[in-house]
Parts: C-alpha cells; sequence; structure tokens
C-alpha cells in the first residue's frame, strides 16, 4: 500500500519566474557601473597612447621636433615612455642644432678656398700679367685647391668618425 500526496507546484513555478526576472534585471543594473567604470578606466589608459600617436604625426608631418605633453604624477610605464620620447627628442634638437651649426661652418670654409680659386683663375686669364705675378697665382691657386682638398678629407673623415661611434665593434680583451 502506498500513500502518495501531491500538492500543486504552481507557486514555486511563479516563485521562480518571479526570481528569474528580478536576477535578470539587478544583473543589469550591476552591469551598468561595471560598464561606465570601464570606459573610464580604458579612457585613462588610452588618453595617454593617443596623445602620443598624435604627438608622433603631428612631428612625422611638420617636421618640426616638439614634446610630449602628459599629467605628471601617475608614475606609470606611460610616463616613462613620455620621458624616454621627449629625452630622445631633446638629443635629436642637439644633434639637429650642431648639425646646422656644422654645415654653415663647412659651407663658410668651403667658400673662401672657392672664392681664392676663382679670383685667381680670373686674374690669370689676363694677357698682361707678368711671369713672376702668373707664377705666384698658380702657387696661391695649388695652396687654395690643397686647402679645400683638406677640408673635404677631414669632412669625410668626420663622417667615418660619427658612422664608427654609431656603430661600434666590440671586442673581447683579456684582463688579466
Amino acid at each position: 500500500m502506498n500513500l502518495q500526496i501531491t500538492t500543486s507546484l504552481h507557486e514555486v513555478v511563479e516563485n521562480l519566474a518571479i526570481l528569474r526576472v528580478v536576477l535578470i534585471v539587478v544583473s543589469i543594473i550591476a552591469m551598468i557601473p561595471v560598464f561606465i567604470s570601464s570606459r573610464l578606466l580604458s579612457n585613462l589608459i588610452t588618453t595617454p597612447i593617443t596623445s602620443m600617436i598624435d604627438t608622433m604625426t603631428e612631428i612625422r608631418k611638420s617636421g618640426r621636433l616638439k614634446h610630449l605633453e602628459f599629467k605628471r604624477g601617475s608614475k606609470d610605464e606611460l610616463e616613462e615612455m613620455g620621458n624616454t620620447f621627449n629625452h630622445m627628442i631633446d638629443i635629436l634638437k642637439t644633434n639637429s642644432d650642431k648639425q646646422e651649426q656644422f654645415v654653415s661652418n663647412a659651407s663658410h670654409e668651403l667658400k673662401t678656398p672657392i672664392s681664392v680659386i676663382k679670383n685667381y683663375a680670373k686674374l690669370l686669364n689676363n694677357n698682361n700679367l707678368s711671369k713672376e705675378d702668373k707664377t705666384k697665382y698658380l702657387e696661391n691657386l695649388q695652396n687654395a685647391c690643397d686647402k679645400l682638398n683638406n677640408l673635404i678629407t677631414n669632412i669625410l673623415k668626420l663622417n667615418k668618425l660619427e658612422n664608427q661611434q654609431l656603430n661600434p665593434t666590440l671586442k673581447k680583451l683579456n684582463i688579466s
């Protein structure tokens, strides 16, 4: 003999449906602060990177060197990368200034012997010159050519030295 007792589960099903709706609504409400905070955090992270990209693009387009501007105090990897970039820009500016000064000095130094050569060549074209004057002018012409040759040789040596400094060769040394 078996005794079976049954009750209606209709109330339990209704409670589960209400619980399901409440769970969905609470989950959606809980996702709003998560979504907002994730947007704020992603903006906090990507804003410095976007600023760096914009500055680098501007430098590439304009050809003018400029520093990255960023909020200090974060002491994170992005600030370190920005500081490294700004240091690199300082080095590039210094090298650019040195290059401009070198080109200015070299062009001045090269113009002088070229002017001398040009003037002596004009003088030698004159048929009324004595043999002594022609010999003197030819010597001066030769000296100006030698000076020009020395300047060009020194510039090439300087260029070779700079290339060697940029590409150092490493050698093993026996310390003992």
